[in-house]
C-alpha cells in the first residue's frame, strides 16, 4: 500500500485526487489519499459494531448511531448507553 506520510508537504498533495488508491485489505478505491486513511483507520475490517434497540439498524459508527436515535427515533441517547456487538448474523 501506496499511502504519503503526513508531513507539511504532504498536506497539499492528500487531498488533489489519485488514481487507484485503493485499500489493500479489502480493495475498495478512493478519491484521495486521506479517504483511504479513514477509510483504513475507521471502517475496513472493523468488527464491532452498535446495534439500534428500536430497530434493526446497525452501524460501523457511534456518531452515526446517536444520529440514527435522534433522527428516525426522535430520543437522545448518551454514548454510554449504545449496544455494542461483535457479529452479526443475518
Amino acid at each position: 500500500m501506496n499511502i504519503l506520510p503526513r508531513t507539511e508537504t504532504s498536506s497539499i498533495i492528500v487531498n488533489q485526487p489519485v488514481s487507484g488508491a485503493s485499500c489493500s485489505t479489502c480493495g475498495k478505491s478512493f478519491k484521495n489519499v486521506n479517504s483511504l486513511r479513514a477509510h483504513m483507520s475507521l471502517d475496513c475490517m472493523k468488527t464491532s459494531f452498535f446495534k439500534c434497540k428500536a430497530c434493526p439498524f446497525i452501524s460501523k459508527r457511534r456518531f452515526n448511531m446517536k444520529m440514527h436515535y435522534a433522527t428516525k427515533h426522535k430520543i437522545e441517547v448518551h454514548s454510554g448507553n449504545l449496544t455494542k456487538i461483535t457479529r452479526i448474523t443475518f
